[in-house]
């Protein structure tokens, strides 16, 4: 078993938890595998995170069997590793770490109250991020949920630095380095965080990246008042892209007329499972082909698009 699913996360925060889940989806890299045996040590993966699911069941749910609060934030907080660099704006430039490594900012030589107040505001940051999560789906915002996913579905292709600034007496302060800035810190001090984007993966580039037509995606948005008939696998894909815990993605199905609960489609199985571990789209993908490599043909749906379904005669011919 790999080393990772030996951990016990029992009281770890979501920070560490989401670098943890990351880890674990980051283990396979399919290039250094033939296409089969990259599926055969997917369902490997799969099968080892299972057993960490067993033996940790409390990080992952409550005793009533919901996603914890802890694990649902680490979902999330997960989606941002990758695209957001924090630290600090000393007003001549930055001190910037990727988000993943957000605790280095507890080794600036600067004090200790100054350090641990910067790694709050981002923490704030996040949280404020998180609740608009899941603010979209609670029942008071029903009829205004699609504006709300649109805008959550585009910020996650963006790119953003999470910096913090100080002012005293109602002024910047600024420095030339941050050592400079650091030295010009007195006991009273404000700080404030104003996300930045500064970059964009093109959004027809990053939504059809993850199994979604753009145009179908579009025609969802569009449609407030009547009503088409959307595939389920459009809501999964979008429910993975944003991080979603089992029981958000359940809230974005029920939305739109679909559900896992009760089902017996292995599809719906495999996909609750990805949600519910945490898995993430790619691994749970690969455990779909699996499956269908193990049936000698495309019997599930996986979740790229149509157009690029796996074919499994192709593949097991001779």
């Amino acid at each position: 078993m790999n080393e990772l699913f030996k951990e016990d996360l029992t009281g770890k925060g979501y920070q560490y938890i989401a670098n943890w889940i990351l880890s674990c989806r980051g283990l396979l890299f399919e290039g250094d595998y033939t296409y089969i045996e990259f599926l055969s040590a997917a369902a490997g993966i799969c099968a080892e995170w299972e057993q960490h699911y067993e033996a940790n069941k409390s990080v992952y749910e409550d005793k009533d069997g919901n996603c914890t609060e802890v694990f649902q934030r680490a979902l999330q907080y997960a989606t941002y590793i990758g695209r957001v660099n924090c630290g600090v704006n000393y007003g001549k430039g930055v001190y910037s770490v990727p988000l993943e490594d957000v605790e280095k900012i507890s080794a600036i030589p600067a004090p200790k109250d100054y350090t641990i107040a910067v790694q709050k505001e981002i923490r704030r940051e996040f949280l404020a991020r998180y609740q608009r999560v899941t603010a979209c789906f609670e029942d008071d915002n029903r009829d205004e949920y699609k504006p709300t996913l649109d805008k959550l579905v585009r910020a996650c292709f963006n790119y953003e630095d999470w910096m913090v600034a100080a002012a005293q007496m109602g002024k910047a302060l600024t420095g030339n380095t941050l050592m400079d800035f650091i030295s010009k810190l007195g006991d009273s001090y404000t700080l404030w965080l104003n996300p930045h984007t500064t970059g964009k993966c093109g959004f027809v580039t990053g939504i059809e990246s993850v199994g979604i037509s753009k145009s179908t995606y579009n025609d969802y948005i569009g449609f407030s008042k009547s009503e088409k008939a959307f595939d389920k696998k459009m809501f999964v894909n979008i429910a993975f892209l944003l991080g979603l815990s089992y029981p958000l993605a359940e809230k974005l199905l029920h939305l739109n007329g679909y559900t896992f609960e009760g089902s017996e489609r292995a599809f719906d199985k495999i996909c609750a499972k990805g949600f519910k571990l945490g898995f993430g789209r790619d691994l749970t993908n690969a455990l779909i082909e699996k499956r269908n490599l193990d049936l000698g043909g495309d019997m599930i749906p996986n979740l790229q698009k149509n157009s690029k379904a796996l074919n499994i005669a192709n593949l097991l011919a001779p």
